[in-house]
């Protein structure tokens, strides 16, 4: 379900538990991302939140550079080696399988500020 959302993340596509934040550019793959989270099992209990944006770096769309920012529910947790290969593994399959183009994971704050 696409809704419109009051905050500055943007519009809002809505499946259960999961709330996939997007801009104009990255409308078509709200829909995608979502199913792909709910088909594979990484929707938990509660609320959950993404956001996806892109860069566009020229006039193709094989210049698209995705941005998908994931809320990290400890801020201040350091990732180990086996939960950075993890995420490595899920930003490989979602560029294969949904956006044929390249896509980098960022994990955020609650207001999806990069965690440094």
């Amino acid at each position: 379900m696409f809704v419109s959302c009051q905050t500055s993340f943007g519009d809002k596509y809505k499946k259960g538990n999961l709330e996939v934040y997007f801009d104009k550019g990255t409308k078509p793959f709200a829909e995608p991302i979502a199913n792909y989270f709910h088909d594979n099992n990484l929707v938990g209990g509660t609320k959950q939140s993404i956001m996806l944006t892109s860069t566009s770096m020229g006039d193709s769309e094989e210049s698209q550079h995705f941005i998908l920012k994931m809320i990290q529910t400890e801020s201040n947790k350091k990732f180990d080696e086996n939960e950075l290969k993890q995420v490595e593994l899920l930003e490989e399959d979602l560029e294969k399988s949904i956006f044929n183009s390249e896509l980098e994971i960022v994990l955020c704050t609650s207001n999806f500020l990069e965690i440094q």
